[in-house]
């Protein structure tokens, strides 16, 4: 979204991983009605913003902590990545309730770029991305 009613491409910098963090190539998005409604003024006057907060990703690269995902591991990426760190998160509340605000969970948009982008950030890679499975199981195969 490059201003308020005017969608559209634009150049961005390649997001950085931070020691926790993953680096994703999009491999299937999912845009929503809250994109049509970021991108019409519904979240405040945001322009150079990449939308998109569904998707299924590769990862291409990951912070020095990341234990449980590597490069070229297929990935679901959740709408809402908390930061699970955060004490109210830690003190068993639920994921929008963190010491900065109600929605601080739903980053993608409102807090940083989207995931329609040719590369995009995970935040706490270990706590918010889930394992794709490679089949069905067989319970869902008709």
């Amino acid at each position: 979204m490059i201003s308020i009613n005017n969608v559209g491409w634009f150049e961005a910098e390649k997001p950085v991983a931070g020691p926790f963090d993953a680096i994703l190539r999009p491999v299937a998005v999912a845009p929503c009605s809250s994109d049509t409604h970021v991108s019409h003024g519904g979240a405040g006057p945001l322009e150079n913003r990449i939308l998109g907060h569904e998707s299924i990703g590769e990862v291409v690269e990951v912070g020095s902590v990341v234990k449980n995902f590597k490069h070229g591991n297929r990935v679901i990426v959740n709408c809402c990545t908390p930061d699970w760190e955060a004490p109210l998160l830690q003190d068993g509340f639920d994921n929008n309730a963190h010491d900065y605000g109600f929605t601080a969970s739903f980053k993608f948009v409102l807090g940083k770029d989207g995931v329609f982008a040719e590369y995009y950030h995970v935040n706490n890679a270990d706590a918010n991305l889930f394992s794709r499975p490679m089949t069905f199981p067989q319970r869902l195969r008709s």
